[in-house]
């Protein structure tokens, strides 16, 4: 103990030593100052004075000046710093109350969202809640990971419980008017005449990943469930060509993106009863199929049956494909070869039968003719002259034979022999 107190009272003893050789030093130079201000006044009043120290007084006051210039710069900037740091601190002693304020807030806040919008939506105007949905969209820009993740959920919960305010999903509004962001009242915005960009922005360009799968799943999920889900509101021709549509682009997809697509055909053709005529071969629709309308509800899709079915059903090389889009032509039944497959969801057709890795799910040797010890017959090359297969033998000779025979034929048009 009397070792650390002889310690701290030798610091005090420095800190006091320096603080006194500081004073002395600028009360030397304060001295120094006032005589040379006195020589100045001396020689203004008497000008018999030599005037050698003249020069030599203001050279002197000069440098104290700068002295106590630059002293004062110092001085300043340390205050300004300190202000700052004081600043600092205040903001966030304030930040720190208003975020305790308003997270106290934010449950009652969530509640009243809900009740007004979800439980009473038939109370409240669609128009209200359009721009709503447009002002989470563009907060969500704004606003940190985390944050914009939640007001997509929102958004997302929003466009399923109002069908209506889809619109704001498709490029070709059907609005009039322009867009008000700068009026205070959502329902007064307009919000019908435009569209949630906003979400393309984010599945895009955003730097998080999350938030891009988040926007990009509102965007194209939300027509999709609510094509599922909600049947009353959706007309059957716009089903029945959403389905047509499914079935084109799965021909011209990989293997796992077709099967995705061909699990949604099946739950659309569950969820809409009327949709199964589009695989009787006897379609009792009028008129003609037209599948380069933008709307699939305007392409008549009732004059048209699903005969991507059948090539996917026999002509893909996937077995699983194949498969899938049997089960499906059949009518997707709960039994069969194929149900136990079609009980999964497009997301995990997706992942399972990914061809990044090119490799063929299932794998080649795992094939049934493999396992009974069967061998695809091969097509052998001539040797010697001589055909080992004798299928091939045949066929060979009737192609021979057949361009032999047209050699010796002479083909006469009468309108050229006439004219000759």
């Amino acid at each position: 103990m009397e070792k650390k107190l002889k310690g701290k009272i030798s610091k005090k003893e420095k800190k006091r030593k320096r603080e006194m050789k500081k004073l002395e030093k600028e009360m030397q130079e304060i001295s120094f100052f006032c005589k040379k201000l006195k020589l100045l006044k001396v020689n203004r009043n008497e000008p018999s004075c030599s005037s050698e120290d003249v020069p030599v007084a203001l050279q002197c006051l000069e440098e104290m000046l700068k002295k106590r210039r630059k002293q004062r710069k110092r001085e300043m900037k340390k205050l300004e710093k300190e202000m700052q740091e004081t600043e600092a601190v205040e903001s966030q002693q304030k930040r720190a109350k208003l975020v305790g304020s308003s997270s106290e807030d934010v449950p009652v806040a969530l509640q009243c969202l809900k009740e007004m919008l979800k439980k009473r939506r038939k109370q409240v105007p669609v128009q209200r809640v359009a721009g709503f949905v447009k002002r989470l969209c563009t907060v969500s820009l704004q606003s940190e990971a985390n944050s914009s993740m939640a007001f997509l959920a929102y958004v997302k919960s929003f466009l399923q419980s109002h069908t209506k305010v889809q619109a704001l999903l498709d490029s070709e509004s059907m609005g009039t008017g322009l867009f008000r962001p700068d009026v205070n009242d959502p329902e007064l915005s307009n919000a019908e005449s435009t569209t949630v960009w906003e979400l393309a922005m984010l599945g895009t360009g955003h730097f998080h990943p999350a938030v891009r799968l988040v926007a990009h799943h509102v965007a194209e999920g939300a027509p999709m469930a609510t094509l599922i889900t909600d049947r009353r509101p959706v007309p059957v021709q716009r089903v029945a060509g959403f389905v047509k549509r499914l079935c084109t682009v799965s021909l011209q997809s990989e293997a796992n993106s077709s099967m995705a697509f061909l699990a949604y055909v099946k739950s659309f053709l569950q969820s809409h009863t009327k949709v199964q005529a589009l695989l009787d071969s006897e379609s009792m629709g009028t008129g003609v199929f037209r599948p380069d309308v933008n709307d699939p509800e305007l392409s008549n899709a009732d004059s048209a049956t699903v005969w991507e079915l059948a090539m996917l059903g026999t002509g893909h090389f996937h077995p699983a494909v194949r498969l899938v889009a049997h089960h499906v032509a059949e009518g997707a039944p709960s039994k069969g070869s194929g149900s136990s497959m079609m009980r999964m969801s497009p997301n995990d057709f997706w992942t399972k039968y990914d061809p990044s890795e090119m490799k063929l799910n299932p794998d080649l040797k795992e094939n049934e003719l493999n396992r009974k010890g069967m061998t695809f017959k091969r097509i052998k090359h001539m040797e010697d002259g001589e055909w080992k297969n004798s299928d091939m033998v045949s066929a060979v000779k009737e192609a021979l034979d057949f361009t032999e025979a047209s050699r010796g034929l002479e083909f006469s048009f009468p309108v050229l022999n006439a004219e000759r």
